[in-house]
C-alpha cells in the first residue's frame, strides 16, 4: 500500500482487521473493489396488470458503464411507496403494494399475502435484480406512486448533481391499458 506522498507500508500487502473470512479486509492482487450504486427506473402500464419496476445493484465496469452486479449476494434494502397526487384515482396505501413474501416482507412494503413465486421481491438481489413488482390496483384505479429505495450509504449515487442520495422513481398505473386482442399497435411511416 502506497499513500499520497509515496510512503510504502512495510508489510505489503496490507490487511485491515483480521484477514480471516468475515473479519477485516485483506488487500492483494486477487481482490476486486468496485464502485457501485442501486438503480431503479420509472415504470408505467395498465392498472389491470402487475407492474415490473426495473431495480438493480450495479457497478461501474472497465468501459465506464454501470452494469448489473450479478455477484452481489448480500445487499438488502427496504423501500417505501408514497402517493404522488391525492386527487388521482389511486390510493397507494390501499390499492397497491410490493409483491413480496408477505407483509411487510423484505421490501418493508409487501402485500398482506405472499406474491406469486416469479414476482416476489428478491433480497439479496438475484443476478443483480431485486425483482420488484407492484400489485395491479384494479379497474379504474389509475395514478402514480413514488418509490424510494433505502440504499446503504456505499450504494447511494449522485443522481441530480447535489450529492449522493437514495434512488427514487415513479410508477404509474393506467397510462395505457390497451384493448382486448391487440398485442402491438403502430403507425406506418412512409
Amino acid at each position: 500500500m502506497i499513500d499520497g506522498d509515496d510512503i510504502i507500508y512495510a508489510g505489503n500487502p496490507v490487511g485491515f482487521g483480521d484477514a480471516t473470512p468475515g473479519n477485516g479486509i485483506g488487500f492483494s492482487g486477487g481482490i476486486e473493489q468496485r464502485h457501485g450504486r442501486v438503480a431503479v427506473k420509472n415504470a408505467f402500464g395498465s392498472e389491470l396488470l402487475d407492474l415490473a419496476v426495473p431495480s438493480a445493484v450495479e457497478y461501474l465496469n472497465g468501459s465506464g458503464h454501470f452494469v448489473a452486479n450479478g455477484a452481489d449476494a448480500c445487499t438488502d434494502l427496504s423501500l417505501s411507496l408514497s402517493d404522488v397526487s391525492p386527487t388521482d384515482n389511486l390510493n397507494v396505501a390501499s390499492d397497491t403494494c410490493v409483491w413480496d413474501g408477505g407483509s411487510p416482507g423484505a421490501s418493508a412494503a409487501g402485500c398482506a399475502a405472499a406474491g406469486p413465486a416469479g414476482r416476489q421481491y428478491a433480497e439479496p438481489p438475484a443476478a443483480g435484480s431485486f425483482n420488484l413488482f407492484l400489485k395491479a390496483p384494479g379497474t379504474g384505479k389509475t395514478g402514480s406512486a413514488d418509490i424510494v429505495l433505502d440504499a446503504p450509504s456505499w450504494l447511494k449515487f449522485d443522481w441530480y448533481g447535489v450529492g449522493e442520495q437514495d434512488p427514487v422513481t415513479r410508477a404509474t398505473f393506467g397510462i395505457y391499458s390497451g384493448a382486448p386482442g391487440i398485442v402491438q399497435m403502430r403507425e406506418p411511416w412512409n
